[in-house]
């Protein structure tokens, strides 16, 4: 009778050690390892702006190593923490995005569209979520880079978008004479652990 447990007991474990592995993370994004940076042009030059306070959570998949889910993926901008190039930027951006009312920037993943294969711990991934800015949602696409490194989620993307598509007021400067155009783009580069 021994013999027989003792046998059932090294296959089951041999059994376990030939299972892929499947565990869901969650996972907090680190404000120091993330950063965020928006860009635009403007009638007299181009402009920068850099996300100083991040926070997000992830809800993610992985089996044997590769991704094949995410239940969740929160992404949140504090708008007092952009940060421009000029010392008066800051101002204009806020009253532009109206940090009265709406403090923060925020994405929510809804779905993923599709999941493409880099290799090994690397995956392009399609998404829809609502994004947030100004008061206004509206539903976008993105295109995600996942890296998966020693339990952790890199994630990097851009997106190009209008400042009209969110109902912001352009920002202004020098009585008028300098303005900024409609078109930003924003680029991240985030770590959740």
């Amino acid at each position: 009778m021994r013999l027989v447990k003792s046998g059932f007991l090294v296959i089951f474990l041999f059994s376990l050690l030939g299972m892929p592995s499947l565990f869901a993370q969650s996972l907090q994004l680190n404000n120091e390892q993330s950063e965020l940076n928006i860009t635009g042009t403007s009638s007299l030059h181009d402009w920068n702006v850099n996300a100083n306070s991040l926070r997000g959570e992830g809800l993610f998949t992985i089996k044997s190593d590769t991704l094949t889910d995410i239940t969740k993926l929160t992404f949140f901008v504090s708008v007092d923490g952009l940060k421009g190039e000029k010392p008066g930027m800051d101002k204009k951006i806020q009253s532009a995005l109206d940090v009265s009312k709406q403090k923060t920037i925020a994405y929510q993943f809804e779905k993923i569209i599709k999941i493409y294969t880099i290799n090994a711990h690397t995956f392009t991934t399609e998404t829809s979520g609502l994004l947030t800015v100004a008061g206004t949602t509206k539903k976008i696409n993105l295109l995600l880079t996942i890296t998966i490194e020693n339990k952790t989620i890199r994630i990097k993307g851009e997106k190009n978008l209008k400042m009209t598509d969110f109902n912001i007021l352009r920002p202004k400067a020098l009585l008028g004479m300098l303005k900024t155009g409609d078109d930003v783009k924003v680029a991240f580069n985030v770590l959740y652990q």
